[in-house]
Formats: C-alpha cells, sequence, structure tokens
C-alpha cells in the first residue's frame, strides 16, 4: 500500500547589588590586545582589580575604588539579526586558530589530573587546580590559545551558589557515598568561565518522510492473555521553510565536549545552559583576576562544525514536528537537508560556580561535578552514590508498602 500524500503544509516559525565609593568608567581596551593584558585601575593605575559578583562592577584592592568596564562593541558580538545574514562571518576571536600566546595571562595544566586552566600570572601564588585542588605553579604552564571576544559575568554570588548546591545534595544525601559526604566541603566550590562558540545561523530547510495517524485501537483475548493492535494511516511529508538559529552556544574545549559517561559527567556543566547571551560584554582580562579561572578553548571553527551541522538538523526537526500534530502515531524522516545561507561566529566565555569530585572505584576513576548557572542560579550535578544504602533505603520502602498493603487489607476486610 503506499502511503496517501498529505495537503499542503504550512511553514514552519523561525527558530528562534554596602556603601561604596562612585564608580568610574574605565578606558576600553586597545585594539589588538593579547588575551590577557593587564589594564590597570583608573583611578590609582593599580593593577590589583577584581570582579565583585555582588556590586557588578570592578574593585581596585589597591584603593578600594571601584569602576565599571567599556563595555562598546558589544553590538558586534549579539546581534539578534540572523534573516539577513549572508555568507560567513566570524569575529576576530573566532577566525584565530588555536594557537600559543604570549601575554600575561597564564594557562596551567594540573600535573595531579590533567585539567587545564587561565589564571593571571599576578595570582599565582596559592593556586589550586578547581578539579582536585592540588597545587600549581608556572611550570605547569602550557600555551594560552586564542583571546575570546565575549564574557557573560558572574551575578550569582558564592552565598547563592553554595545554597543552591546545598538545598540540591540535601535530596539526595541518603543515597550518597559515605567517603563523599565525609570529604564533601562547600568551601571549594570555585568560579570558573567556560569557552563557547555562540553561533548564529540563517538556514532553508527541506524535509521529507513518513507520518502516522492511529485510526483504531483494538484487544483481542487468547486465554488468559491478551494483544493490543493499532491500526494506523501512512502519509508522505515534504516540509520547506527558513530556519533562523540565534545565538546557539557549542562547546569549544574538546575535553567538555567529550561526554563519555564511563569516565565523567562533564554533560552536567553543559546542562546548566542556557545563560543571558544579552549580558555579554567585550571581553576583558579584569574578569580573570581574583578567584576567577576560565577553562581555555580547544577547538577551532572547523573541528566544530560538524557537530553545529548536526544540532542545526535537529533544531529543524523540532520547528518541523510542530506542524505536523495530525501525525500521532510518529514520524520517520527519510530525507534531510539544510543549507546555511549565512552564519556568524563568537567566542564566549560563561560563567559556573562548580565543585568536583573524583570517585576512585575498581573499574577506574570517576568525575562528578555540581554546577550552578552563574547567571540565573541553575543547578545540576552527579552524586557518587553508595549501592549499600540504596539497597537499605529501597528495602525500608519496600517493608514499608507491605505493612501499608496489610493495614489496607485488614481495613478494607
Amino acid at each position: 500500500m503506499q502511503p496517501a500524500q498529505e495537503p499542503a503544509s504550512a511553514e514552519a516559525p523561525p527558530a528562534q547589588p554596602a556603601q561604596e565609593p562612585p564608580p568610574v568608567a574605565a578606558p576600553p581596551a586597545p585594539p589588538g590586545q593579547d588575551f590577557a593584558e593587564r589594564v590597570s585601575c583608573p583611578k590609582c593605575g593599580g593593577a590589583d582589580t577584581a570582579w565583585v559578583v555582588e556590586l557588578g562592577q570592578m574593585r581596585c584592592q589597591d584603593c578600594r575604588s571601584t569602576f565599571v568596564l567599556d563595555a562598546s562593541g558589544v553590538a558586534s558580538l549579539v546581534n539578534d539579526d540572523v534573516a539577513n545574514l549572508r555568507g560567513s562571518e566570524f569575529s576576530v576571536g573566532a577566525s584565530q586558530d588555536v594557537a600559543e600566546s604570549e601575554d600575561q595571562v597564564m594557562t596551567l595544566r594540573c600535573p595531579s589530573c590533567g585539567a587545564e586552566m587561565v589564571v593571571q600570572a599576578a595570582n599565582l601564588a596559592g593556586v589550586k587546580c578547581h578539579w582536585c585542588r592540588n597545587q600549581l605553579s608556572p611550570a605547569n604552564r602550557i600555551p594560552n590559545g586564542a583571546r575570546p571576544d565575549g564574557i557573560v559575568p558572574f551575578t550569582v554570588t558564592r552565598e547563592q551558589a553554595k545554597a543552591s548546591m546545598q538545598e540540591f545534595l540535601k535530596k539526595r544525601r541518603a543515597f550518597a557515598n559515605r567517603k563523599f559526604l565525609a570529604q564533601y566541603t562547600l568551601e571549594n566550590i570555585q568560579p570558573v568561565y567556560f569557552p563557547y562558540f555562540m553561533v548564529d545561523l540563517n538556514a532553508k530547510a527541506d524535509h521529507r518522510g513518513l507520518g502516522a495517524h492511529l485510526v483504531r485501537k483494538h484487544t483481542k483475548k487468547q486465554g488468559d492473555s491478551s494483544t493490543t493492535y493499532y491500526d494506523y494511516d501512512i502519509y508522505s511529508f515534504e516540509r520547506r521553510f527558513d530556519l533562523l538559529v540565534n545565538d546557539l552556544l557549542v562547546p569549544s574545549n574538546a575535553e567538555f565536549a567529550n561526554q563519555d559517561a564511563r569516565l565523567n559527567t562533564h554533560n552536567i556543566i553543559n546542562s546548566v545552559a542556557p545563560w543571558d547571551t544579552h549580558a555579554t560584554v567585550p571581553y576583558d582580562p579584569h574578569y580573570l583576576q581574583g578567584e576567577f579561572r576560565a577553562e581555555r578553548r580547544t577547538s577551532n571553527v572547523s573541528e566544530v562544525r560538524g557537530l553545529v551541522g548536526g544540532q542545526l538538523v535537529d533544531i529543524s526537526h523540532v520547528q518541523a514536528n510542530k506542524t505536523m500534530p495530525y501525525y500521532d502515531h510518529g514520524v520517520m524522516y527519510q530525507h534531510d537537508d539544510v543549507q546555511v545561507q549565512g552564519e556568524r561566529w563568537v567566542t564566549l566565555l560563561c560563567p559556573v560556580w562548580v565543585y568536583s569530585y573524583l570517585e576512585v572505584r575498581s573499574k577506574g576513576p570517576m568525575l562528578h561535578y555540581i554546577a550552578v548557572n552563574g547567571t540565573n542560579g541553575k543547578t545540576i550535578g552527579s552524586v557518587p552514590t553508595s549501592k549499600a544504602r540504596m539497597l537499605v533505603v529501597a528495602g525500608v520502602a519496600q517493608v514499608v508498602g507491605m505493612v501499608a498493603g496489610v493495614i489496607w487489607l485488614i481495613l478494607g476486610g
């Protein structure tokens, strides 16, 4: 039987903070400034400054004045005009391949766990790995990589992040590994910026396939058993529409793009997305001073194009499905053609409060994370569990259920 041809379809919609001295404005970074060239305090010239989350401003640790950073040029980073995109546009950061740069920020590789992080060169004293808390030194330096274009500053404070993590763990404490609970301390959470490509895409989508509509459901009994049958009509469908994707975030650190569930819970970091990309400001090295750290970008645009292409098809399927509610028994795509008419690539650092724990297991170590989105407080995590405690809780629940059942039978009788 040939599938019926459906009527012409409609187009899919496009995807779419204490009394402080008055702040002064810091001058904009000069063109071509290196990845982490230091900018001094505009009042006293001091270089010891840090981002204060509670104030949403920078504070000089020498004169205690606060100042705001120049935000000119942000329009070129966050541009919602996707429909008029044609060809390929690459920001300064996205157009640079990952390569060595000599500047005043240092990228260190932890000799214990292999993690990499970006720190201010002046803040090396007492720097520890934000994953395994091993002491680091300049001897662990590796190439920095390309300078990011923009950064989404932290707005969630340390105390707010600690409260979110505490609430998260409270709901899972009954099953948690005792060793983890004994070592867990909120003082070890770290504010870390993670690197992403932010991509805008203007595309044309063409999909063809089959859709099924349920006509009748009936059950036939055979002795003590029964079988349910579904009768449905099959139609062929076609969908063509313009597809606009704005601010798609793609990990640009290859390690965190590798989500091998047997070895790590890297998916936790990406699961705290999204961030408010409209809060993006041009990158300034001040944001990495004090306690703040960053993971470095390790991937080039060419290395993530395949991932972006796959996500684009998935987004297109979601939009096409919205136009086919009649197919209540499912759809099967047989042809997908999504042609990109225009694209814009920008490199971005996004904020996450992170607690990490390395679980030592007989079948190999597992790295767990509890992560809090640095702008909206969304909290997701992975906690090492104790099989013995899970069995005890399950046993207690079963006993309680049996007792409740007996009581119900007695009262019902």
